[in-house]
């Protein structure tokens, strides 16, 4: 429901109720008894306020409460060790500043300008991250932590003249914390070894900066040409923030050509041509981790990755009737 409380002024919120029943019943291949029953309801309310400045601006803030349910493999494929999966609870706080603008001049007539920065702060509770670890299937496994957070800003911009030619950016930094984290490392028996010692680690596969730009023109009737450069910052495999298992930063280039063509027995005929990774760059975008005390007590850690592709191309034929 939206309010309008002044002219400038608006409300609004809304609430959600949701009801999940579980049961599953049997064993797996291996022979575990994946029997299991759970029941939940979810009560997930949202309230935020809008304030018109003028000019295009805008500023916002906002509360939302969020609770998720374990998928099946939560319950199935727990990681040896862990307690029954519980569902996660999430309180969102956000609030920003958006300006958006269609008429102005400083890079010629009809100049469109868009820009919006939000800040956030996420807390959980029990929130379900992955342990860098897969099933015999390839599917990854998650555990529930305690107490954890996100928080960080999203800075997004755009900008075109004359449709011409636009720029695009969008810019992610943030702190992803797991709070009182106990690794578990496993012994030569594969009996869980806790930690005793808890400390503050940053969750598995959640960079601190990520980034998208996309340069696009126009340079004759029908032709358009973009460049799409994406960063990713480094990423953690597991939880315990170890430098060994971890993927380095990396970035890529893409370029797009399109050309559209008008013939008179149909709409249009698109020709259209992407070249992934134009500077043929070697990296690494995901991968996994397991470590165990080997017999001698030292603890032994393998990583696997995977690497991504170097320079390909995708051509394709769109036509529209």
């Amino acid at each position: 429901a939206t309010y309008q409380v002044l002219p400038w002024l608006g409300v609004y919120g809304d609430m959600q109720v949701r009801r999940i029943v579980y049961g599953i019943d049997g064993v797996e291949d291996d022979q575990n008894d994946v029997t299991t029953r759970a029941n939940y309801t979810f009560f997930n309310p949202k309230a935020g306020i809008t304030a018109s400045l003028g000019h295009g601006q805008q500023l916002y803030a906002s509360f939302a409460v969020g609770q998720r349910e374990p998928v099946r493999a939560d319950f199935t494929d727990r990681p040896a060790g862990d307690q029954t999966a519980q569902a996660e609870r999430l309180h969102d706080f956000e609030g920003g500043y958006r300006f958006t603008r269609a008429d102005l001049k400083f890079l010629g007539p009809n100049t469109a300008v868009r820009v919006e920065a939000n800040g956030f702060y996420m807390a959980y509770r029990n929130q379900l991250v992955n342990t860098g670890q897969l099933n015999d299937v390839g599917t990854a496994l998650r555990t529930n932590v305690a107490r954890s957070y996100r928080r960080g800003v999203e800075l997004t911009g755009f900008v075109s003249a004359n449709d011409k030619i636009s720029l695009s950016s969008t810019l992610t930094l943030s702190q992803n914390r797991i709070q009182d984290y106990h690794d578990i490392t496993y012994d030569a028996n594969f009996d869980p070894v806790v930690a005793t010692e808890g400390r503050t680690t940053t969750i598995s596969y959640s960079p601190a900066a990520i980034s998208a730009h996309t340069l696009e023109g126009q340079p004759l009737k029908g032709l358009r040409l973009a460049l799409l450069y994406k960063t990713v910052g480094q990423q953690y495999l597991d939880n315990s923030t170890n430098e060994g298992r971890s993927i380095a930063a990396y970035q890529v280039l893409d370029f797009r050509l399109r050309y559209a063509l008008h013939p008179k027995f149909m709409k249009e005929i698109e020709l259209a041509l992407l070249v992934n990774n134009l500077l043929n760059r070697e990296y690494v975008a995901n991968g996994y981790t397991y470590s165990y005390l080997g017999a001698s007590g030292n603890q032994e850690t393998f990583n696997w990755y995977f690497p991504q592709a170097t320079r390909n191309f995708l051509a394709s034929v769109n036509l529209r009737f």
